[in-house]
């Protein structure tokens, strides 16, 4: 037990040490790194030990049957210890930075737990004593489990192709299902009902519209009441879409401040009745946050009321779909006075 585990705990000190090397932070993901490590780089060791205890029963030849024995089984560990490295730095091609460090570190603590069980472990089995191996009727008698493996493996020798075909048959049903995998995360899914992340999600929601803000990026003369029309407009699509909630921009100010001022709710026709309005604005810090200096850009903000990224996903969609149909991108200015 001391053996394998004496590996991975190594090789995590040597794969965490890198990390620290290399100033990447210990996240919520690369925290489960021992674990993994733990979890699948004691096999190497254990495959190592089996090996040696059933291959070394001479203390006078120990390290000449330690080297034979090490050399046999050394292939197949490498291979198991490839193809799991593989694995891991696989998720390089990963778009989240988060996945790209767990992935590359854990396959370096996976080839550091695949190093030191073919040269640690031989090398501290020299120094211990040899195991007494069985001998006459009692080497020779089998449990039930190794019995049921012989036949299992009987059975795999003897029907290979129909476990070729099947296996290909596997294979091809997982390559058209590749494409239908959809991927989403709810973080609030990790807590029990009523702690406190999801009383607190429940609140915001309620109150707030929900903990998940997004923000629709505008460029132009903000001032034009083409562009705040076309603003307010978007505003009332926003507000039929699933999640949305309290979809707000400079179209509704100056539309709220024009019902102050005038009984009217709605947008003045020319650019010096909205620029009458934008006088009783400015100073507050809203427009500040909802327009740059210059009065070229703005944004216009809005809360979805999931974290579930799926939903999110699916309400990025239905509102760039608007986008697309329903709102005028661009818009072209012409002074009329000056036409000849």
């Amino acid at each position: 037990v001391m053996l394998p585990l004496a590996t991975v705990i190594m090789s995590t000190v040597w794969a965490i040490g890198l990390m620290a090397l290399f100033g990447r932070p210990l996240t919520m993901i690369s925290a489960i790194m021992p674990v993994i490590l733990i979890a699948a780089g004691t096999a190497y060791g254990i495959h190592m030990l089996h090996k040696t205890h059933d291959e070394v029963n001479d203390p006078e030849n120990k390290v000449t049957q330690i080297i034979q024995a090490a050399s046999e089984v050394g292939i197949p560990i490498f291979l198991a210890g490839l193809t799991t490295f593989i694995g891991f730095i696989s998720l390089l091609f990963s778009t989240l930075t988060l996945f790209k460090d767990f992935g590359l570190f854990t396959a370096l603590g996976i080839a550091f737990c695949l190093l030191v069980s073919v040269t640690f472990i031989p090398a501290v089995l020299t120094f211990l004593p040899v195991r007494q191996s069985k001998t006459g009727p009692e080497r020779n008698r089998k449990t039930h489990f190794q019995k049921a493996m012989d036949v299992f493996g009987a059975f795999i020798l003897k029907e290979e192709k129909i476990i070729l075909v099947v296996s290909v048959v596997l294979i091809l049903i997982i390559i058209f299902g590749i494409p239908r995998l959809k991927s989403e995360v709810n973080f609030l899914s990790y807590f029990k009902e009523g702690s406190e992340p999801r009383v607190a999600e429940d609140l915001v929601k309620k109150n707030f519209g929900g903990s998940t803000p997004f923000s629709i990026h505008v460029s132009g003369d903000i001032k034009n009441p083409f562009v705040l029309k076309e603003m307010e407009l978007l505003e009332k699509y926003l507000k039929v879409v699933p999640h949305v909630n309290y979809p707000q921009s400079m179209a509704a100010l100056v539309g709220e401040m024009n019902n102050t001022m005038n009984d009217r709710y709605s947008i003045p026709p020319t650019r010096e009745g909205v620029g009458n309005l934008w006088f009783f604005l400015e100073g507050q810090d809203i427009l500040d946050q909802m327009v740059d200096p210059r009065e070229s850009r703005a944004l216009l903000t809005g809360k979805v009321d999931e974290i579930d990224t799926g939903i999110i996903d699916k309400t990025v969609e239905a509102i760039n779909r608007i986008l697309q149909k329903n709102i005028h991108n661009e818009f072209v200015a012409i002074d009329l006075e000056n036409v000849p």
